[in-house]
């Protein structure tokens, strides 16, 4: 190492234990002896292994970013609960896919503007109403397209089950 930041552990003065080391190929480690990468971040079972916050002199530190010992990467909470926590707004911009499901709690909104919402395989629910303004329904089996104010009967959408269709 070039240099090393170590305290002593125990009764016996030569026991230590390495906080921080930076390697000749430049790689720096907390928490760990051989850093094997640029910035190598080791925690303990119970600490997070990265913290960002921020403050400002009206505001106390608020966690803006932290990554648990167990790989959980939490966005504006301290506290995740899946392996992507986000607590605020979520802006996604480009294109993306899941095998699984996306699940929202609360008064979700959710918007959709060109190119709209692609739903295959498991549809599209919601057990709180669902709105839908202008566009079409693409029946993909028969490779044709039905403007949403007259696909309500071809497409079995109903008003009765909370569903609102315009446009």
């Amino acid at each position: 190492p070039l240099f090393t930041i170590a305290s002593t552990t125990g009764p016996n003065p030569g026991a230590t234990s390495t906080l921080l080391i930076l390697m000749p190929s430049g790689n720096l480690g907390l928490g760990t002896t051989s850093p094997a990468a640029t910035l190598s971040l080791t925690g303990t079972s119970t600490a997070s292994v990265l913290m960002v916050s921020t403050s400002s002199p009206t505001v106390a530190a608020q966690t803006a970013f932290l990554v648990t010992s167990g790989g959980l990467v939490g966005i504006g909470t301290t506290s995740p609960g899946a392996t992507l926590s986000l607590v605020g707004n979520l802006l996604l911009t480009g294109t993306g896919a899941t095998s699984g499901s996306i699940n929202s709690t609360g008064a979700a909104t959710s918007t959709f503007t060109n190119g709209g919402l692609s739903v295959a395989g498991g549809g599209l629910a919601s057990s709180q109403g669902l709105t839908i303004t202008g566009g079409s329904i693409l029946n993909t089996v028969a490779g044709t397209s039905t403007a949403l104010t007259g696909a309500l009967s071809s497409a079995g959408l109903s008003s009765s089950n909370g569903i609102t269709i315009s446009g």
